[in-house]
Protein backbone atom coordinates (compact mmCIF):
# COMPACT_ATOMS: atom_id res chain seq x y z
CA UNK A 1 0.00 0.00 0.00
CA UNK A 2 2.63 2.73 -1.26
CA UNK A 3 1.59 5.90 -0.59
CA UNK A 4 -1.25 5.09 2.13
CA UNK A 5 -0.73 4.75 5.72
CA UNK A 6 -1.69 1.14 7.15
CA UNK A 7 -3.84 0.24 9.93
CA UNK A 8 -2.01 -1.89 12.26
CA UNK A 9 -4.25 -3.06 15.28
CA UNK A 10 -2.64 -5.30 18.11
CA UNK A 11 -4.77 -6.60 20.65
CA UNK A 12 -3.17 -7.12 24.00
CA UNK A 13 -1.29 -4.47 25.83
CA UNK A 14 0.84 -6.88 27.72
CA UNK A 15 4.71 -7.09 27.42
CA UNK A 16 4.73 -9.18 24.26
CA UNK A 17 2.07 -6.27 22.58
CA UNK A 18 3.54 -3.34 23.86
CA UNK A 19 6.96 -4.97 22.16
CA UNK A 20 5.47 -5.51 19.17
CA UNK A 21 4.09 -1.86 19.06
CA UNK A 22 7.30 -0.18 19.97
CA UNK A 23 9.02 -2.14 16.84
CA UNK A 24 6.66 -1.44 13.88
CA UNK A 25 5.83 2.01 14.99
CA UNK A 26 8.77 3.21 13.90
CA UNK A 27 7.76 2.62 10.50
CA UNK A 28 5.95 6.12 9.54
CA UNK A 29 3.54 3.79 7.15
CA UNK A 30 2.23 2.01 9.68
CA UNK A 31 -0.36 3.69 11.98
CA UNK A 32 -0.44 1.31 15.34
CA UNK A 33 -3.19 0.89 17.63
CA UNK A 34 -2.53 -0.97 20.76
CA UNK A 35 -5.53 -2.07 22.58
CA UNK A 36 -5.56 -3.55 26.10
CA UNK A 37 -8.28 -4.79 28.57
CA UNK A 38 -6.67 -3.46 31.82
CA UNK A 39 -7.26 0.24 32.81
CA UNK A 40 -3.19 0.35 34.15
CA UNK A 41 -0.38 1.44 31.25
CA UNK A 42 1.35 -1.63 29.96
CA UNK A 43 3.55 -3.59 32.40
CA UNK A 44 6.31 -6.35 33.14
CA UNK A 45 4.14 -9.02 34.54
CA UNK A 46 7.19 -11.03 35.21
CA UNK A 47 7.88 -8.72 38.24
CA UNK A 48 4.19 -9.14 40.43
CA UNK A 49 6.11 -11.72 42.70
CA UNK A 50 8.18 -8.58 43.86
CA UNK A 51 4.92 -6.78 44.34
CA UNK A 52 3.63 -9.39 46.62
CA UNK A 53 7.12 -9.53 48.19
CA UNK A 54 6.79 -5.29 49.25
CA UNK A 55 9.82 -5.03 46.84
CA UNK A 56 8.12 -3.24 43.54
CA UNK A 57 5.19 -1.03 42.90
CA UNK A 58 2.95 -0.54 39.73
CA UNK A 59 5.10 1.95 39.03
CA UNK A 60 8.22 0.06 39.36
CA UNK A 61 6.51 -2.58 36.69
CA UNK A 62 5.39 0.18 33.68
CA UNK A 63 6.47 -0.33 30.54
CA UNK A 64 8.29 2.45 28.74
CA UNK A 65 5.96 5.29 27.29
CA UNK A 66 5.34 3.26 23.69
CA UNK A 67 6.33 5.66 20.52
CA UNK A 68 4.73 8.72 19.99
CA UNK A 69 3.10 8.00 17.32
CA UNK A 70 1.05 4.64 18.99
CA UNK A 71 -2.93 5.07 20.05
CA UNK A 72 -3.09 3.07 23.09
CA UNK A 73 -6.55 2.07 24.10
CA UNK A 74 -6.64 0.85 27.87
CA UNK A 75 -9.43 -0.77 29.63
CA UNK A 76 -11.58 -2.19 26.54
CA UNK A 77 -11.08 -5.38 25.14
CA UNK A 78 -11.83 -6.55 21.86
CA UNK A 79 -14.79 -9.10 22.20
CA UNK A 80 -14.90 -9.33 18.26
CA UNK A 81 -13.29 -9.82 14.89
CA UNK A 82 -15.04 -9.02 12.23
CA UNK A 83 -12.51 -10.84 9.08
CA UNK A 84 -14.03 -9.77 6.38
CA UNK A 85 -14.68 -6.22 6.86
CA UNK A 86 -11.14 -6.53 8.42
CA UNK A 87 -12.60 -4.99 11.72
CA UNK A 88 -12.41 -5.16 15.33
CA UNK A 89 -15.42 -4.66 17.86
CA UNK A 90 -14.45 -3.05 21.43
CA UNK A 91 -16.05 -4.32 24.76
CA UNK A 92 -17.37 -0.54 24.49
CA UNK A 93 -19.23 -1.16 21.03
CA UNK A 94 -16.66 1.02 19.47
CA UNK A 95 -14.95 -0.59 15.91
CA UNK A 96 -11.86 -0.24 14.49
CA UNK A 97 -10.82 -1.06 10.84
CA UNK A 98 -7.42 -2.85 10.38
CA UNK A 99 -5.24 -3.81 7.67
CA UNK A 100 -3.33 -6.01 9.87
CA UNK A 101 -4.33 -7.59 13.22
CA UNK A 102 -1.73 -8.81 15.81
CA UNK A 103 -3.22 -11.20 18.11
CA UNK A 104 -1.30 -11.19 21.70
CA UNK A 105 -3.58 -12.10 23.72
CA UNK A 106 -1.50 -13.56 26.19
CA UNK A 107 -2.53 -16.35 28.57
CA UNK A 108 -5.30 -16.64 31.97
CA UNK A 109 -3.81 -18.99 34.84
CA UNK A 110 -5.12 -22.31 34.85
CA UNK A 111 -7.09 -23.10 37.86
CA UNK A 112 -7.55 -26.83 38.05
CA UNK A 113 -11.21 -28.79 38.44
CA UNK A 114 -10.54 -28.81 42.42
CA UNK A 115 -14.02 -29.91 44.62
CA UNK A 116 -14.90 -27.07 46.20
CA UNK A 117 -14.14 -24.58 44.11
CA UNK A 118 -17.29 -24.51 41.71
CA UNK A 119 -18.51 -22.38 44.95
CA UNK A 120 -15.99 -19.70 44.32
CA UNK A 121 -15.44 -19.49 47.87
CA UNK A 122 -13.09 -16.28 48.91
CA UNK A 123 -9.00 -16.17 49.24
CA UNK A 124 -8.87 -18.05 46.03
CA UNK A 125 -6.69 -16.82 44.07
CA UNK A 126 -4.40 -17.16 41.12
CA UNK A 127 -1.11 -14.57 40.24
CA UNK A 128 -1.55 -13.29 36.94
CA UNK A 129 -2.86 -9.33 36.81
CA UNK A 130 -2.16 -6.73 38.12
CA UNK A 131 -5.64 -6.82 39.99
CA UNK A 132 -4.42 -10.19 41.25
CA UNK A 133 -1.70 -9.29 42.72
CA UNK A 134 -3.29 -6.38 44.57
CA UNK A 135 -6.13 -8.55 46.18
CA UNK A 136 -2.99 -11.73 46.94
CA UNK A 137 -1.38 -8.45 48.89
CA UNK A 138 -4.66 -7.26 50.76
CA UNK A 139 -4.97 -10.63 52.09
CA UNK A 140 -2.06 -11.49 52.73
CA UNK A 141 -1.90 -8.46 55.74
CA UNK A 142 -4.37 -10.62 57.80
CA UNK A 143 -3.84 -14.38 57.01
CA UNK A 144 -2.72 -16.77 59.20
CA UNK A 145 -1.67 -19.98 56.47
CA UNK A 146 -1.34 -19.67 53.33
CA UNK A 147 -1.05 -22.93 51.07
CA UNK A 148 0.02 -22.59 47.26
CA UNK A 149 -0.25 -25.14 44.93
CA UNK A 150 2.56 -25.64 42.72
CA UNK A 151 6.23 -25.63 42.66
CA UNK A 152 7.12 -24.32 40.12
CA UNK A 153 8.89 -21.08 39.25
CA UNK A 154 6.20 -18.65 39.72
CA UNK A 155 5.02 -20.85 42.39
CA UNK A 156 7.82 -20.75 44.68
CA UNK A 157 8.57 -17.18 43.70
CA UNK A 158 4.89 -16.18 45.24
CA UNK A 159 5.36 -18.46 48.24
CA UNK A 160 8.41 -16.59 48.73
CA UNK A 161 6.63 -13.38 48.25
CA UNK A 162 4.26 -14.15 51.00
CA UNK A 163 7.02 -15.15 53.31
CA UNK A 164 8.57 -12.26 53.07
CA UNK A 165 5.31 -10.45 53.90
CA UNK A 166 5.52 -12.46 57.21
CA UNK A 167 2.85 -15.16 56.42
CA UNK A 168 3.25 -19.36 57.32
CA UNK A 169 3.63 -20.49 53.82
CA UNK A 170 3.24 -24.38 52.59
CA UNK A 171 3.75 -25.60 48.97
CA UNK A 172 2.40 -28.61 47.40
CA UNK A 173 2.80 -30.00 44.61
CA UNK A 174 2.78 -33.67 43.06
CA UNK A 175 5.92 -33.83 41.69
CA UNK A 176 9.75 -35.67 43.53
CA UNK A 177 11.15 -31.55 43.13
CA UNK A 178 10.36 -28.35 42.97
CA UNK A 179 10.67 -26.93 39.73
CA UNK A 180 10.76 -29.83 38.23
CA UNK A 181 10.62 -28.56 34.29
CA UNK A 182 13.97 -26.64 35.01
CA UNK A 183 16.09 -28.41 37.69
CA UNK A 184 17.68 -31.84 37.87
CA UNK A 185 17.45 -33.56 41.48
CA UNK A 186 20.95 -32.16 42.97
CA UNK A 187 20.24 -28.52 41.99
CA UNK A 188 16.32 -29.26 43.11
CA UNK A 189 17.73 -30.44 46.36
CA UNK A 190 19.46 -26.99 47.05
CA UNK A 191 16.52 -25.34 46.31
CA UNK A 192 14.52 -27.68 48.16
CA UNK A 193 16.98 -26.69 51.53
CA UNK A 194 17.33 -23.18 50.41
CA UNK A 195 12.92 -22.79 50.85
CA UNK A 196 13.15 -25.06 54.13
CA UNK A 197 15.91 -22.14 55.45
CA UNK A 198 13.02 -19.76 54.79
CA UNK A 199 10.12 -21.17 56.38
CA UNK A 200 8.68 -22.30 53.40
CA UNK A 201 7.34 -26.04 54.13
CA UNK A 202 7.38 -27.63 51.13
CA UNK A 203 5.55 -31.19 50.40
CA UNK A 204 6.10 -33.33 47.53
CA UNK A 205 4.00 -35.64 46.30
CA UNK A 206 0.42 -34.21 47.45
CA UNK A 207 -1.64 -31.57 46.46
CA UNK A 208 -5.13 -30.05 47.24
CA UNK A 209 -8.38 -32.52 46.52
CA UNK A 210 -10.91 -30.64 47.95
CA UNK A 211 -11.17 -26.77 49.44
CA UNK A 212 -13.40 -26.48 52.37
CA UNK A 213 -15.25 -23.04 53.06
CA UNK A 214 -17.20 -21.98 55.60
CA UNK A 215 -19.95 -19.09 54.76
CA UNK A 216 -18.62 -18.56 51.62
CA UNK A 217 -15.04 -18.55 53.07
CA UNK A 218 -11.94 -20.60 52.47
CA UNK A 219 -10.80 -22.47 55.97
CA UNK A 220 -9.32 -25.40 55.28
CA UNK A 221 -7.78 -27.69 52.71
CA UNK A 222 -8.21 -31.93 52.35
CA UNK A 223 -4.84 -33.30 50.68
CA UNK A 224 -4.84 -36.04 48.24
CA UNK A 225 -3.59 -38.13 51.26
CA UNK A 226 -6.18 -37.69 53.10
CA UNK A 227 -4.79 -35.08 55.66
CA UNK A 228 -6.76 -31.42 56.10
CA UNK A 229 -4.71 -28.57 56.65
CA UNK A 230 -6.06 -24.80 57.59
CA UNK A 231 -6.04 -21.68 55.12
CA UNK A 232 -6.80 -18.92 55.14
CA UNK A 233 -5.04 -17.71 51.68
CA UNK A 234 -4.91 -20.49 48.94
CA UNK A 235 -2.78 -19.42 45.95
CA UNK A 236 -3.53 -21.69 42.54
CA UNK A 237 0.34 -21.77 40.89
CA UNK A 238 -0.72 -24.14 37.91
CA UNK A 239 0.55 -23.48 34.71
CA UNK A 240 -1.30 -21.17 32.15
CA UNK A 241 -3.58 -21.45 29.22
CA UNK A 242 -3.29 -19.75 26.21
CA UNK A 243 -6.75 -16.92 25.56
CA UNK A 244 -7.95 -18.21 21.99
CA UNK A 245 -11.06 -17.62 22.35
CA UNK A 246 -11.12 -14.69 20.64
CA UNK A 247 -9.32 -16.20 17.48
CA UNK A 248 -11.58 -18.93 17.80
CA UNK A 249 -14.78 -16.78 17.28
CA UNK A 250 -13.40 -15.51 14.36
CA UNK A 251 -12.63 -18.72 12.78
CA UNK A 252 -9.38 -19.08 12.64
CA UNK A 253 -7.62 -22.11 13.47
CA UNK A 254 -6.38 -23.24 17.24
CA UNK A 255 -5.09 -25.57 19.34
CA UNK A 256 -3.52 -25.23 22.54
CA UNK A 257 -3.18 -21.83 20.73
CA UNK A 258 -3.82 -20.00 17.93
CA UNK A 259 -1.91 -22.09 15.38
CA UNK A 260 0.52 -20.09 13.31
CA UNK A 261 3.50 -20.33 10.27
CA UNK A 262 7.13 -19.53 11.02
CA UNK A 263 6.32 -16.03 10.21
CA UNK A 264 3.73 -16.06 12.64
CA UNK A 265 0.56 -15.66 10.31
CA UNK A 266 -2.36 -17.04 10.93
CA UNK A 267 -4.59 -18.88 8.33
CA UNK A 268 -5.47 -15.54 7.67
CA UNK A 269 -2.58 -13.90 5.84
CA UNK A 270 -4.01 -10.39 7.65
CA UNK A 271 -4.04 -11.89 11.01
CA UNK A 272 -1.32 -12.67 12.80
CA UNK A 273 -0.58 -14.41 16.62
CA UNK A 274 2.40 -13.48 18.60
CA UNK A 275 3.52 -14.49 22.45
CA UNK A 276 2.10 -16.50 25.14
CA UNK A 277 -1.37 -16.80 22.36
CA UNK A 278 0.64 -18.32 19.35
CA UNK A 279 1.14 -22.06 18.66
CA UNK A 280 4.08 -22.21 15.73
CA UNK A 281 5.85 -25.22 14.50
CA UNK A 282 8.30 -24.89 17.05
CA UNK A 283 5.89 -25.36 19.77
CA UNK A 284 4.26 -23.38 22.83
CA UNK A 285 6.08 -20.59 25.08
CA UNK A 286 5.46 -19.83 28.75
CA UNK A 287 6.15 -20.81 31.81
Amino acid sequence: MTGQTEQVVIVGAGMVGHRVAEEIAQDSNLQVHLIGDEEYHPYNRILLSEVLAGRADLHALTLPEPHHSVQLRRGSGVVGIDREARRVLLADCDELPYDKLVLATGARAFVPPITGLEGEPQHVHVLRTWDDCRDVTARATNAKHAVVVGAGLLGLEAACGLRRRGVPVTVLDLGDRPMKAQLDEAPARALSTALNNLGIDLRLGVTVAEVISAYGETVAVKLTDGRVMATDLMLLSCGIRAEIELAAAAGLEVDQGIVVGPDLATGDPNIFAVGDCAQPPSGMTGL
